[in-house]
């Protein structure tokens, strides 16, 4: 039995036949990957936050003459 690269199970499925392990060069690969997703996730989070508490923030009237 093995993965193929889709990560579909090919071969004998059977109860007792064991998965392959992923080589250790694969899974570091999917940790990195899976890091970055979770990184980007952290920032878009922070980004929407940040935008939230701006909105809160009470602005200044802009009316002309008074140099803004």
């Amino acid at each position: 039995m093995w993965v193929d690269e889709s990560g579909n199970i090919q071969g004998d499925t059977s109860e007792g036949a064991a998965l392959p392990r992923p080589s250790l060069v694969e899974q570091q690969r999917r940790l990195v990957e899976t890091g970055k997703e979770i990184a980007l996730a952290v920032i878009r989070l922070e980004v929407e936050i940040a935008r939230t508490l701006w909105s809160l923030v009470p602005k200044p009237s802009r009316t002309p003459g008074q140099g803004w």
